[in-house]
C-alpha cells in the first residue's frame, strides 16, 4: 500500500472502532434477555471489530527495518535501524487502534454478562452462558495487554478471573500488575486484591446449578439441564426470578457441599426435591411456550 491507501485504511478502521464503541455503550441501557437475544446485540460488535483487525493487518508501512540478529557479545551493540518518522507514526496509530478495539470487545462481552443472567458480584456464581462471555472478555483483555502493557487492563482481567473463581490465574495477573506499578495506585489496588484472595483457593465449581448438580452427580443430567433452562430462559427475565436466582446462588453452595459426599442424602434430595422440581419446571415452560 502507498501512504494514501494506508491513511484511508486507518481512517476506515478508526471509524469502525468508534462505531463499535457507540454500539457497546448502548448495552449499558440494554434489557436482560436470553443468551440468544443478548448475543444478537453483541455479535455485530464483535464482527465489526474482527473487520478492524483484518484491516489493521494490511497496514504495513514501507521503510520498516528487517529483524537484525542479536549481538554475539555484550560488548557488541546491536545495529541501529533508523525507522522513518512517517512509518513509525503509522505503526503507533495501528497499535493504538488495535488496543482500543480489544478493550471495546472486552467491554461488550463484560456488559453482556449482566444481561444474560443475574448481575455478578460473588466468585463462582456465573451461569455457563456468563462464563462463556467472561472467557471472551478475558481473551480480549489479554490481547489488549499484549499491544500495550497497562495495569488497568490487568486489573480488569483479574476481576474476571475472580468472578470465574480462577483464583490462581487472578493471582498471576495481579502479581504482574504489582511488578509493573509497585509504588503507584494500580499496584496498590493489585496488592489489595491479592490480600482479599487469601484463603480463596477453592476449586472452581463447574455445575452452577449447585444443589441439582450435587444431587444428580453431573451438570449434564436431564434434570439439571431442565432447571438450568428454566433459570436462563425464563426466571432471568423477571425481577422476582432474578431475586430468586441471587438468593439461590448465595445459599445453595453450602448445601450442595453437604450432600455431594453423602450418597443417601443425594438420593433423597434427587427424588424428593430435584426431580419433582424439574418436572414442574418442564410443565411450566411447556405451558408458557403454548401461550407465547
Amino acid at each position: 500500500m502507498d501512504r494514501q491507501e494506508l491513511e484511508l485504511t486507518l481512517k476506515k478502521a478508526a471509524d469502525s472502532v468508534e462505531r463499535a464503541g457507540t454500539m457497546t455503550n448502548a448495552l449499558l441501557d440494554g434489557k436482560p434477555g436470553t443468551y440468544q437475544e443478548v448475543m444478537a446485540l453483541v455479535d455485530p460488535i464483535v464482527d465489526l471489530l474482527d473487520e478492524v483487525h483484518h484491516m489493521l493487518l494490511e497496514v504495513e508501512p514501507e521503510g520498516l527495518p528487517d529483524q537484525q540478529p542479536l549481538p554475539e557479545s555484550e560488548e557488541e551493540e546491536p545495529a541501529e535501524d533508523a525507522i522513518p518518522e512517517e512509518a513509525l507514526d503509522l505503526v503507533m496509530r495501528r497499535q493504538e487502534l488495535e488496543h482500543r478495539a480489544r478493550l471495546i470487545e472486552a467491554k461488550a462481552c463484560r456488559l453482556a454478562v449482566d444481561l444474560v443472567g443475574p448481575r455478578l458480584s460473588d466468585p463462582g456464581a456465573a451461569t455457563e452462558e456468563q462464563n462463556t462471555l467472561l472467557d471472551d472478555a478475558a481473551t480480549a483483555l489479554e490481547a489488549a495487554f499484549g499491544s500495550r502493557q497497562e495495569v488497568s487492563t490487568l486489573l480488569q482481567l483479574a476481576e474476571i478471573r475472580i468472578l470465574q473463581r480462577e483464583i490462581k490465574k487472578a493471582r498471576q495477573v495481579l502479581d504482574v500488575a504489582v511488578k509493573l506499578d509497585p509504588d503507584g495506585p494500580g499496584g496498590a489496588q493489585a496488592k489489595g486484591l491479592l490480600s482479599s484472595l487469601d484463603g480463596k483457593d477453592a476449586p472452581r465449581d463447574k455445575g452452577r446449578c449447585f444443589i441439582a448438580t450435587a444431587a444428580c452427580g453431573s451438570p449434564e443430567a436431564p434434570e439439571v439441564k431442565t432447571l438450568r433452562r428454566l433459570r436462563d430462559q425464563f426466571l432471568v427475565l423477571m425481577p422476582a426470578g432474578r431475586l430468586l436466582i441471587r438468593v439461590y446462588q448465595a445459599t445453595s453452595p453450602g448445601a450442595a457441599r453437604m450432600i455431594e459426599t453423602r450418597p443417601t442424602a443425594r438420593k433423597i434430595v434427587r427424588s424428593v426435591l430435584v426431580r419433582p422440581a424439574a418436572r414442574l419446571a418442564q410443565r411450566w415452560m411447556e405451558f408458557c411456550g403454548t401461550n407465547s
